[in-house]
């Protein structure tokens, strides 16, 4: 990091929350919680630094709209319905740039192949309405992949806790 992010991750660091997420002892994305951790009009601001290398498909527990700040990604998106044992492309590649926006769903799948430098990005999420997880190969099942969560992939137990942001809210039934 050069001085001009440490300083920016300094400010950030003392005005905001922020949850760093590391991958073998590595910084691999840092969120600050900029309002309305865990309700249904969330925004954060993400540092990412590195790509999802040899990582599955992940989604999402909620739709979101993201905006490039600074820097870019490449992504590679599993289509929905994807048969990775078909001959036809189950996937597309795309690349977002600094001012790119996306809108995507909670179903939304992808894996960030490339980072340009350290990205910076704008994510405003929704409210967290499924368990999130990853898509893992799998030949024993037409499709190729199957869905495995998020805690079953990470090695983690069943009861490890989610965090604000990804509990899942279930309505109370209305009764008028």
């Amino acid at each position: 990091m050069n001085l001009l992010e440490r300083l920016l991750h300094a400010v950030l660091n003392r005005l905001f929350e922020r949850r760093d997420i590391v991958i073998d002892g590595k910084l691999y994305l840092r969120r600050w919680y900029l309002r309305g951790r865990g309700t249904g009009r969330q925004w954060f601001l993400h540092n990412i630094r590195l790509p999802d290398a040899g990582r599955s498909w992940h989604d999402h527990p909620w739709g979101f709209r993201t905006r490039v700040l600074w820097g870019g990604y490449t992504e590679n998106v599993l289509r929905p319905n994807a048969c990775l044992r078909c001959p036809e492309p189950h996937t597309h590649v795309r690349t977002l740039l600094a001012g790119d926006r996306s809108e995507v769903s909670s179903r939304f799948t992808h894996r960030i192949d490339t980072v340009r430098g350290s990205t910076y990005t704008l994510v405003r999420a929704g409210t967290a309405r499924r368990i999130w997880g990853f898509w893992v190969p799998d030949a024993g099942v037409p499709a190729g992949v199957r869905w495995v969560d998020w805690r079953t992939y990470l090695g983690l137990p069943p009861d490890a806790p989610d965090f604000l942001e990804d509990r899942v809210v279930v309505s109370p039934p209305q009764w008028w």
